[in-house]
């Protein structure tokens, strides 16, 4: 039997929730935020790792493994997730403290907006790649 290692990166987004793993179209594992599981994997055959949350997938991963081969695989978020809750957290206390302290006419909309806009793309037209996959070497 070989093997796969998947290993989740560390990140705010999504750190609160568990990422179902699945080979072929069956669910093997759960997997926390910077979290590592191995999972044993039959000889020869191809299969296909795919991750999901909610209705959202990763790329899917087809390999191959052979006796005692271990794969290595990364899990992380779309492309820029890792600055989404930092920019919205430090534009929410901009503006309370712009806002109580000079009065100021709220630029807040201004900023939040394509942020909430791009994180729509990914959980719509892009669901199929809110996580990524990758196979480290």
């Amino acid at each position: 039997m070989g093997r796969i290692i998947i290993t989740r990166k560390k990140e705010i987004f999504n750190g609160l929730r568990n990422i179902d793993l699945y080979i072929d179209n069956i669910k093997v594992a759960t997997i926390a935020n910077g979290q590592s599981n191995e999972i044993n994997i039959p000889d020869g055959n191809e299969h296909k790792l795919v991750a999901k949350i909610d209705w959202c997938t990763s790329n899917a991963i087809v390999f191959n493994v052979i006796e005692n081969q271990i794969k290595q695989i990364e899990l992380s978020s779309f492309k820029n997730a890792k600055y989404i809750f930092p920019i919205f957290v430090f534009t929410c206390l901009t503006h309370f403290i712009l806002k109580h302290t000079i009065q100021y006419d709220s630029l807040f909309l201004l900023v939040s907006i394509p942020m909430c806009l791009y994180l729509l793309y990914f959980i719509t037209i892009k669901k199929n790649q809110y996580l990524v996959l990758s196979e480290n070497n």
